[in-house]
């Protein structure tokens, strides 16, 4: 706008000086090689602006397409490959991938056995857990990876005792003796178990025949006063159940001494005392705070089925990847790698 100004100037400048230094005729022909001189500059202008246009509009194409393609690139999130769609496509393809793999997660999840499966009445239909390692949350599994040292080590009663792994020798039976006062109801409950743990751990469990020294292993029912001759001086007080093990110089358990009171707890406390006394005897010797409704809490309980995570206790300690005498991290590193990978 501004070159036109100047030349519109330069037009009249020039007219008033042709006017005034010749006539018409020569004026006419002044004329006609102005109007030359203005259709020269004319067409100057617009083909520079045409130029100008052009160069800004394939400036600015190319920008967008620059634009584009960088856009394309940063919303597709499949590896390998190279977004072409426009934007918001390619966002779309990218949610759409996505919300399929975490439906595809989410499923495999909720598809995998939890804990709960994990019962008395599974392990004699199913087997060990171990068999079927895949099919259960692997969540379970870490928690009772965690949960084995504090159980499976040392003994609750002395801070002295190693934290090593002691089992009994699955090519020995158990041979049970009973003495005292037991009734229909307490061999009830140690057969409602017995079952369930002779398939986790290999071990034959039997009873020895009345009247027969053939035994390792003594149940007793019986006063709580009669304890401390029960145990020859290995009896802690207050305890309404308790149990002593014996173990050789390669951790084999070898004989094994146990007892409950019949005259302070209930039915169900009893129930509660003969399981506990008896699985810790198999090399789970401990108690501990952390899960309320297991067998080896701490506090007094009277829980009457082993948690599924007690089971699994039970289950790594007769894996045949151990052995005894073997310290319980290390059985735990063993059996991560047995079970999770």
């Amino acid at each position: 706008m501004k070159k036109a100004k100047k030349y519109l100037v330069m037009l009249f400048s020039i007219i008033f000086i042709i006017i005034n230094t010749s006539g018409c005729a020569k004026l006419i022909d002044d004329l006609e090689e102005l109007g030359k001189a203005l259709e020269a500059i004319t067409s100057f202008e617009t083909s520079e602006t045409t130029i100008e246009t052009t160069t800004t509009k394939e400036s600015t194409k190319t920008t967008l397409e620059t634009i584009k393609e960088d856009s394309g690139k940063e919303t597709v999130f499949v590896p390998n490959i190279r977004g072409t769609a426009e934007p918001q496509e390619s966002t779309s393809l990218a949610t759409e991938v996505t919300t399929d793999t975490t439906t595809e997660t989410t499923d495999q999840r909720e598809g995998l056995l939890k804990a709960e499966s994990f019962t008395r009445e599974d392990i004699i239909a199913n087997g060990p857990l171990y068999d079927r390692r895949d099919q259960f949350d692997p969540q379970f599994i870490e928690d009772a990876l965690e949960y084995f040292p504090e159980i499976a080590g040392g003994n609750e009663f002395d801070p002295l005792v190693p934290e090593v792994l002691n089992r009994w020798d699955t090519r020995i039976p158990i041979r049970i003796g009973t003495f005292g006062e037991p009734t229909s109801d307490d061999f009830a409950r140690l057969d409602l178990i017995i079952p369930a743990v002779e398939t986790l751990t290999g071990l034959e469990i039997q009873y020895a025949e009345a009247g027969s020294v053939d035994y390792n292993f003594e149940f007793h029912i019986a006063p709580l006063d009669d304890f401390d001759d029960i145990f020859e001086g290995y009896y802690v007080e207050n305890n309404w159940g308790f149990v002593v093990h014996w173990h050789d110089e390669y951790g084999y358990n070898y004989y094994a001494r146990m007892a409950v009171s019949n005259d302070y707890p209930d039915r169900e406390g009893m129930n509660h005392l003969i399981m506990e006394e008896f699985i810790q005897a198999l090399g789970l010797p401990n108690d501990s705070y952390r899960y309320e409704d297991s067998l080896f809490q701490q506090n007094w309980t009277t829980t009457q089925e082993l948690m599924p995570i007690d089971w699994l206790l039970l289950e790594f300690v007769y894996r045949p990847e151990l052995t005894p005498n073997m310290s319980v991290y290390e059985c735990v590193d063993i059996l991560r790698e047995v079970y999770l990978n």
